[in-house]
């Protein structure tokens, strides 16, 4: 893990067998010359996310307090698990993860469409 710094992003999120797309203040960090962001959520479980889909690559439970150890952790956990890293870069050579970058293309395009929408409808 080469840096490590805070981040504002949107992940793929699934409750009730619904999915949509929800923004998450967490990090950024470089693995293996890729970045993918991280965040914690309210269960102590960390997750890294591939920015190109959106989905939750790994996830792992942590007990650190501060969230910027909890993320170190979690890549730390990441490294240890490194057939994790070598199946993820194999699936990025398939046609179901082109279609998955396209998925999570067209959410982010609705999700910026949906907040300009927002801004309009405030400032009339």
């Amino acid at each position: 893990m080469k840096t490590i710094k805070r981040k504002v992003f949107r992940s793929l999120t699934r409750r009730n067998n619904e999915i949509g797309i929800k923004e998450f203040n967490g990090f950024q960090v470089e693995i293996e010359e890729r970045i993918y962001n991280v965040y914690r959520s309210g269960y102590n479980t960390v997750h890294i996310v591939d920015p190109a889909t959106g989905r939750s690559i790994f996830n792992c439970h942590v007990t650190e307090i501060s969230e910027m150890n909890a993320a170190k952790a979690a890549v730390k956990e990441f490294y240890r698990y490194s057939n994790s890293l070598n199946r993820f870069l194999e699936m990025t050579k398939t046609e179901e993860y082109k279609t998955f970058v396209d998925i999570f293309d067209a959410f982010e395009l609705a999700w910026e469409l949906e907040e300009g929408l927002k801004e309009q409808w405030e400032s009339e």
